[in-house]
């Protein structure tokens, strides 16, 4: 069956000629103070996205895993004046020996949607599991990046075989001691240089599973290829650092790493429709859609359940308080679980529904205060239902 209904949709797009689609700032609906809900889709057997004219990009067999969100805040900081939001973001250093958090300022106008540079928190790592030295550590310090040029992620209009670059150089200030090194407290650092290279290979039709319930759902998309090149240059007291220190955190002078994200553009979201970031090796290392795809994109198969029509009550609610849950269809053997905010179930549970049943769950009391999210699956791990819930104290 699913093949039939695959070949019926490649002959129906072929009876018709499909025009290029254009994507204008009006189009991209990003806002401050906008969350943006994510699901991650399995990623086992993805094929990376065929560039060309008039494609089919059909991903609507994957099943739908685990959520998280991402907030886009509005830029409350002098920092950059230009900047029109924010949002969190993360740099890896050292062959991802340290993790950095920080907070990416974006910048949304007529022309691009691009980010004009981040803020970087200090961070302290204990040596010990590599060196031997109890007392051996590596700070990394916050630091101010501007970036010039911006980096753009859209050119607005967006459409078939544009394209554009960037180049910039970033300088991470650490500071080490390790004892069997006679080190203690030595300037060091990482230079990074960033080529990224945007380009629009494809436009066409994508076709997704609905993440709050059963059916396809497909649009009409642009797809931008995304490569970006980063090279590492290691610096110890200002000199480049000797190979016996690279060794022992397993870098190479001049190194490069090369990453692959492939973005589905449709008209009316404030976020791609799919991401698929691929590895050094080339492999799909994670896919992920909005939640917002439902919300303005037609069916294609049989009609989806509705997601807010599985309603969750109170909301929000304390942990440890009974959890209501309104079930408009009937789920034999399903499954509804609880997630948090990086997509860790904290709590699942076994149901039964027949039609327009209340079922109702005790909620687990050592809850943290958040924003977390329900799912509910049927007996072939179908998602039929999902939201979000509020747990206060």
């Amino acid at each position: 069956m699913r093949r039939l209904v695959t070949l019926f949709t490649l002959f129906f797009l072929g009876m018709q000629a499909q025009a290029q689609m254009t994507l204008e700032r009006s189009d991209f609906t990003l806002e401050p103070d906008t969350r943006v809900v994510y699901w991650y889709l399995d990623e086992e057997g993805v094929t990376i996205p065929e560039s060309g004219e008039d494609l089919l990009w059909d991903y609507s067999g994957l099943s739908v895993g685990n959520g998280f969100f991402t907030d886009f805040d509005a830029n409350m900081s002098d920092e950059f004046p230009e900047s029109l939001f924010t949002s969190p973001t993360a740099r890896n250093f050292l062959g991802g020996l340290a993790r950095q958090d920080g907070t990416s300022y974006e910048i949304l106008n007529n022309e691009s949607y691009g980010r004009a540079g981040m803020v970087s928190e200090s961070i302290d790592i204990a040596l010990g599991a590599l060196t031997g030295g109890t007392e051996d550590t590596l700070r990394v310090f916050g630091k101010v990046y501007q970036f010039d040029p911006q980096e753009t992620f859209i050119q607005f209009p967006l459409q078939y075989n544009d394209s554009w670059s960037y180049d910039h150089t970033i300088t991470s200030d650490f500071q080490v001691s390790v004892e069997a090194f006679n080190l203690e407290n030595v300037p060091a650092g990482q230079i990074t240089r960033d080529s990224s290279v945007y380009e629009v290979s494809g436009y066409g039709t994508l076709l997704l599973p609905n993440p709050g319930g059963s059916g396809t759902i497909s649009a009409e998309a642009l797809v931008v290829k995304h490569t970006e090149s980063l090279t590492y240059t290691y610096l110890l007291g200002g000199q480049p650092a000797p190979q016996l220190m690279l060794d022992l955190f397993g870098l190479q002078q001049s190194e490069t790493s090369t990453f692959t994200r492939y973005s589905f553009y449709i008209k009316g979201l404030p976020a791609a429709a799919a991401e698929i970031v691929l590895d050094e090796e080339g492999n799909v290392s994670f896919f992920v859609i909005p939640d917002d795809i439902q919300d303005i994109i037609s069916s294609t198969a049989e009609k989806a359940v509705e997601s807010d029509a599985f309603r969750a009550f109170p909301n929000p609610l304390q942990a440890g308080q009974q959890l209501s849950v309104h079930v408009p269809v009937e789920v034999a053997n399903g499954t509804i679980e609880l997630l948090d905010a990086f997509g860790r179930p904290v709590a699942s549970w076994s149901m039964n529904a027949t039609q327009n049943e209340t079922l109702r769950f005790a909620l687990p009391k050592t809850l943290h205060s958040g924003m977390y999210f329900y799912r509910i699956t049927d007996e072939n791990k179908q998602v039929r239902g999902s939201g979000k819930l509020q747990v206060i104290h």
